[in-house]
């Protein structure tokens, strides 16, 4: 599996290109899905196989891409110095932000269910919610549990839809010391590669009272 690799602009609208660090091609992100997965390094005669690929891109068009790797960078860089300027925060939650963490659960109702308030209210009472705070905002929540074994399972996480791509979700599972556990549905995509990049790992998968779940672990940091 190559390293993760730079996004570059799509040549021809459709695809997303990315330049594989193994072999130096181009293939399409799309039709990868989540997975950072390079076609030249098992199939040599495609860029990639999506079924909407008209054709691999020829040399022109891969120095066209070439050429405005270095500017997408910059802009990249750009963006995460200024999100990094944000003074952010992870800390216990109060009783009082109960109302403003429920509101967040909601939003995500399909991948969470229903987060109940007295649940909420419970793990303040036991020093197990914890708040992302950006600027004196409360952007994100976890809710997680401490067993008696020391290990830490997480029940829910979730980052305010307008503070995606901060860094926050990671910031709150990084803020928790302890061997951390959490369950997942298995057609999460997005929230599996998240975990991975995380550096959980997959160890598990079981039934859950609607659907399947996939286990996660990560180790004391």
């Amino acid at each position: 599996m190559p390293e993760r690799t730079d996004n570059v602009a799509s040549v021809n609208g459709v695809h997303l290109w990315l330049v594989c660090s193994k072999c130096k091609q181009y293939y399409c992100k799309l039709c990868k899905g989540a997975e950072w997965e390079c076609n030249f390094c098992k199939l040599p005669e495609d860029v990639c196989k999506c079924p909407q690929a008209v054709k691999p891109m020829n040399g022109f068009e891969v120095g066209q891409v070439v050429h405005m790797i270095p500017r997408v960078n910059q802009k990249l860089n750009a963006i995460k110095k200024w999100r990094e300027g944000f003074a952010r925060e992870y800390r216990n939650a109060t009783l009082d932000e109960v109302d403003v963490i429920a509101g967040i659960a909601k939003f995500y109702s399909k991948e969470l269910g229903f987060v109940m308030k007295v649940a909420l209210r419970e793990s303040v009472a036991r020093g197990s919610l914890l708040v992302a705070t950006m600027n004196n905002k409360i952007v994100g929540f976890c809710n997680y549990r401490l067993k008696k074994d020391g290990t830490v399972t997480v029940y829910e996480i979730a980052v305010h839809v307008s503070y995606k791509r901060y860094g926050i979700g990671r910031g709150m599972l990084d803020s928790i010391k302890q061997t951390i556990t959490l369950k997942c549905p298995v057609d999460n995509v997005g929230a599996h590669a998240f975990y991975k990049r995380c550096g959980f790992e997959h160890v598990d998968t079981v039934q859950g009272r609607k659907r399947e779940l996939t286990v996660w672990k990560r180790g004391v940091k």
